[in-house]
């Protein structure tokens, strides 16, 4: 909640500077300084704003699907060797071929 209120505070400095550097370029004296900072407070927010999010949750889209056509099988790992036979191949309703 922090982090997103500083990320907010941020952003509004950002644009304040970048409106300070463009009023200042209308003027005819461009202050480059408030530019690059206007650029950093921003970038700073986006990263401060951004960094927190928790991972999205795992689709629960087409899961009768996956548990009915089984999905994806599970990789075997590396080093084993084969020591069962492949199991039979099932059709598209789960019959035996």
């Amino acid at each position: 909640m922090l982090r997103r209120r500083v990320a907010l505070f941020m952003t509004v400095m950002a644009v304040a500077v970048l409106a300070l550097f463009f009023s200042s370029d209308v003027a005819g004296r461009p202050n480059f300084w408030l530019l690059l900072s206007g650029i950093v407070l921003g970038g700073l927010a986006i990263g401060l704003w951004r960094g927190g999010r928790q991972p999205p949750a795992p689709s629960q889209r087409f899961r009768l699907m996956r548990r009915l056509f089984g999905g994806k099988p599970p990789a075997p790992p590396p080093s084993a060797p084969p020591s069962a036979p492949p199991a039979q191949k099932r059709g598209l309703f789960g019959r035996k071929k």
